[in-house]
């Protein structure tokens, strides 16, 4: 599952890395803030996908793809689990 996901992702990666040079500034930090952003997104979905491949048969709290994106996007953030006290 993870493989499908990161060759789904590759070619917008690469659409992003496309040097445009007859841009104005604006039009490349644009560019450049995109391509962070679809950057952590493939990395999000694929960090969430390998840790539910990993984890689904040992882990009880992982039932389904959705509870290893939701650890995927909590650690990645740096978020982390909040606890009441």
């Amino acid at each position: 599952m993870s493989f499908f996901l990161f060759s789904h992702c590759l070619p917008i990666l690469t659409f992003c890395f496309i040097d445009r040079s007859d841009e104005d500034g604006d039009d490349k930090i644009f560019g450049k803030v995109t391509s962070v952003a679809v950057e952590f997104l493939c990395v999000f979905l694929i960090a969430g996908e390998i840790f539910y491949d990993l984890e689904y048969e040992t882990n009880p709290d992982i039932s389904d793809v959705g509870d290893a994106l939701y650890w995927s996007f909590l650690t990645l953030t740096g978020i982390g689990q909040v606890s009441s006290f």
